[in-house]
């Protein structure tokens, strides 16, 4: 995070910047920390989230915790920092008091391209587009994984992107439907993204999945990005968007007593999805809890399909709760012999275990 360059030029993109660090770092600490719990793990995220959204000022040594018990040029030597007696005109020394480079202006919650243009000529069509071909490194994308379509027809290429990454018009791997749908997105306007059998997709195909099945756009590959053999998709996969971390910033606001600043992050979250058709509701103040519950609804529908529903629920100590109500309602059961204290985590492998030589001990319950 300290030595990583905000930003590179456009034929390095993908590697990690500092924002990319610190929203990481961001995510780290929330998992760590306990909803509803005073933990010094929620105001670093509070101090991270006003550099990287708000453009505070962050030193070197804050980052570091430095409190001076360790020789100053030793530490930067032990962390890999350039010497002191380094020379080159152009070298400016770090110190403790060094402040790191801002990071406020590289991001946007604006549906914008690199390059800072509108996403699909601004349209409602945007907000998908920042999963597409169009949208890689966009401005609400902190970091994404490469993929590139090798357009051999060859399997196991080292970076071609994985079938559940997308979708073609005939064929996905997940589903969902209009109870779950609707239990996500009510009458939320993110609900269009999600298509019904014989709905249509940005570009006009229609996807033929199956009556009373849903799949979310988020997948889709437009067909101008279809790869020339299934399964040598090239699209990135999002890792770590820019509404994730104010998301984050303001849960540790909230959980760090600043309910107006938490209420301000997440309405700014709130009034871009709102440009999508024009609409004026916002969240409402309230306590803790009121505050708590309106963050979690909208990270539900911003992150929805995107693999955080379940590691929010078991750090926010409800996954058994949501996911026995869930199984009830399911005719497979699914969510329903969730066990407290067990499943949140998975099993270790024996093997590692064994090669551990007693060091690595399996989890409860397992």
């Amino acid at each position: 995070m300290v030595m990583l360059p905000v930003s590179y030029a456009y034929g390095e993109v993908g590697k990690a910047t500092k924002g990319a660090a610190t929203a990481l770092l961001m995510k780290v600490l929330m998992y760590q920390a306990k909803p509803g719990v005073p933990s010094s793990k929620w105001e670093e995220m509070a101090q991270l989230g006003r550099y990287f959204i708000d453009g505070a000022p962050l030193t070197i040594g804050q980052v570091l915790k430095y409190d001076g018990q360790e020789d100053w040029e030793s530490l930067r030597q032990r962390l890999w920092f350039q010497p002191q007696q380094y020379t080159a005109s152009d070298y400016q020394y770090e110190t403790a008091q060094t402040r790191l480079f801002d990071v406020n202006n590289i991001y946007s919650l604006n549906y914008r391209d690199y390059f800072g243009d509108p996403l699909h000529n601004g349209d409602k069509w945007a907000y998908v587009y920042q999963w597409y071909s169009d949208g890689e490194f966009c401005k609400g994308s902190v970091f994404e994984v490469v993929f590139k379509e090798s357009a051999d027809g060859s399997n196991g290429d080292v970076n071609e992107g994985a079938g559940i990454e997308h979708f073609d018009v005939g064929t996905t791997q997940m589903y969902g439907t209009s109870g779950i749908v609707n239990d996500i997105f009510g009458d939320d306007v993110r609900k269009d993204y999600v298509i019904h059998h014989q709905g249509n997709t940005p570009d006009g195909e229609m996807w033929q999945g199956g009556e009373g099945r849903f799949v979310s756009l988020k997948w889709y590959t437009p067909k101008k990005d279809k790869p020339q053999n299934a399964g040598d998709n090239g699209r990135n996969r999002r890792v770590l968007r820019y509404v994730d971390v104010v998301l984050m910033q303001a849960e540790a606001l909230n959980e760090t007593g600043n309910r107006e600043e938490a209420l301000e992050k997440l309405n700014l979250c709130k009034a871009q999805v709102n440009t999508i058709n024009g609409s004026t509701r916002l969240y409402q103040p309230g306590s803790y809890g009121y505050i708590r519950d309106q963050i979690y609804s909208e990270r539900r529908m911003e992150l929805a399909y995107e693999w955080d529903r379940y590691f929010d629920l078991v750090r926010q100590g409800r996954a058994a709760e949501v996911l026995h109500t869930f199984g009830r309602s399911r005719p497979n059961s699914r969510g329903l012999y969730f066990i407290a204290g067990v499943h949140e985590r998975m099993p270790i492998p024996q093997n590692e275990i064994d090669i551990s030589n007693g060091v690595v001990e399996q989890n409860p319950g397992y």
